[in-house]
């Protein structure tokens, strides 16, 4: 029997969708993206795929301090949407750096 959707199960869905989106991103395009710029600036494949390993490393190893502290911040002072609307904001300006870049570094 089909049940209707409720509204907090739409929320859910949308946040998946956008979710998978960011994720595509970050693991097709931005590879792609740097690769573009190493090889513009006539590095050799290894210095770069060294280079783009760092970098992952790095900030793998910033999200995983941060994130549990964001996190409780915003549990602790019911600060969801405000930490939400800013990462977002920092997301967005973020990708829009990108297109200011014409150096790999």
């Amino acid at each position: 029997m089909k049940e209707k959707l409720t509204r907090f199960e739409w929320y859910w869905i949308l946040y998946a969708v956008g979710n998978s989106g960011f994720s595509l991103m970050l693991v097709a395009i931005l590879p792609l993206y740097f690769n573009h710029l190493a090889q513009q600036a006539q590095l050799i494949s290894v210095q770069y795929l060294a280079y783009w390993g760092y970098a992952t490393s790095l900030i793998t190893l910033i999200v995983g301090i941060i994130g549990p502290i964001f996190g409780s911040i915003a549990d602790f002072k019911d600060m969801k949407k405000k930490l939400f609307v800013f990462f977002l904001l920092l997301g967005v300006l973020g990708c829009y750096a990108l297109a200011l870049t014409s150096q790999w570094l």
